[in-house]
C-alpha cells in the first residue's frame, strides 16, 4: 500500500523567481493560468448561485493574479481554487471569509508543526477524504444539460472543469 511518505517541516524561504527557463515554460505558464482561472469561475459561480450573489471575473482574476504573484516569491506552486476544502466548508456551515481564515491559519499551524505525523498514512485515507466532500459536487453533472440551452460559455467552463479534475 502507498503511503504519503516524508512530508518536510516549515515553509519555503524567500527568494525571487528565476527568469532563465522563461522562455520554455511560458506556453506551459499560459495553459495553467487558464485553466486556473476557468477552475476558479466555475467553483465562484457555483457557489455565487447556490447563496444567490454575484461574482465579477475581473476582480477575481486580479485576486488569483496577485496571489499567485506573491506566491512566486515563496517558491510556491501556482494557487487555485480549492474544490475539496471549499465544499466541505460549505457544507459545514461556513459563510463568511473568517472561516477561510480560521482554515488557513490551521492548514500554517499543521504544516509548521504536525506535518511529519501523517508520513505514515495511506494515501487511500486521503483520498477518500476528497471524494466524501466532493460527491455532491460529481452529482451536479446533470446540469450540464441546464448551462447548455443556457450559455455556451459556463458549458465550456463547465466542461472544461470536468475535463481537468477527472484527468
Amino acid at each position: 500500500m502507498k503511503i504519503v511518505g516524508v512530508i518536510e517541516r516549515g515553509l519555503p524561504s524567500f527568494s525571487f523567481p528565476r527568469f532563465d527557463h522563461f522562455s520554455s515554460l511560458v506556453s506551459s505558464s499560459l495553459t495553467i493560468a487558464f485553466l486556473s482561472f476557468c477552475i476558479n469561475i466555475s467553483l465562484a459561480k457555483m457557489f455565487a448561485k447556490k447563496h444567490s450573489y454575484k461574482v465579477r471575473s475581473n476582480q477575481e482574476l486580479f485576486a488569483y493574479g496577485m496571489s499567485n504573484v506573491i506566491s512566486s516569491l515563496f517558491q510556491c506552486y501556482p494557487s487555485s481554487a480549492s474544490l475539496s476544502r471549499s465544499v466541505m466548508q460549505d457544507n459545514a456551515g461556513g459563510q463568511t471569509q473568517l472561516t477561510s481564515a480560521v482554515s488557513c491559519l490551521v492548514l500554517f499551524l499543521f504544516v509548521l508543526v504536525l506535518a511529519p505525523l501523517i508520513g505514515s498514512l495511506p494515501m487511500c485515507c486521503l483520498s477518500a477524504i476528497v471524494i466524501v466532500n466532493l460527491k455532491g459536487m460529481l452529482l451536479q453533472i446533470k446540469q450540464f444539460l441546464f448551462y447548455y440551452r443556457t450559455s455556451s460559455y459556463e458549458c465550456v467552463y463547465k466542461l472544461i472543469f470536468f475535463l481537468i479534475f477527472f484527468n
